[in-house]
């Protein structure tokens, strides 16, 4: 990725490369893109890398909102064709897709994170019996 960035920060000021620079930064996001998603599809596929107790829904929720940028990001491409800074500002707001909590982009919340989480009654704690001290170890003077 910072090969990609170095690319486009040296040829996007350069009034002949910037479309280039923005055709190639946009095809490796896609490219990026692609790639996760098809280490996601096939690590949530028949449940083979994620926790089965997991609700489906949830992860499948949260499975198709990684989808959502690949066609952004095609059509960010398009727009570099006709003009570059419409496109960098394009790229900007997929970003901030991604990193903002806006749920309506992430097809629901998914709760993924509940799982497990339990109430526990008042002193049954795992381990309470064990104090967290070190033996007394004698040492020689020095």
């Amino acid at each position: 990725m910072w090969i990609n960035v170095h690319i486009f920060s040296n040829y996007i000021t350069s009034p002949t490369e910037q479309h280039t620079a923005a055709i190639v930064y946009g095809a490796m996001l896609l490219l990026n893109g692609m790639l996760f998603n098809a280490i996601r599809w096939y690590a949530v596929w028949k449940r083979r890398l994620v926790r089965r107790d997991l609700d489906e829904q949830a992860v499948q929720r949260l499975t198709r909102g990684y989808l959502f940028g690949l066609p952004f990001y095609a059509l960010a491409i398009v727009l570099s064709l006709i003009n570059v800074e419409l496109s960098l500002a394009f790229y900007i707001v997929i970003d901030l897709m991604y990193f903002l909590p806006m749920n309506f982009l992430r097809f629901g919340r998914p709760d993924i994170f509940s799982v497990g989480a339990q109430e526990v009654p008042e002193g049954h704690l795992p381990h309470t019996h064990v104090k967290n001290e070190l033996p007394e170890v004698a040492r020689e003077p020095e």
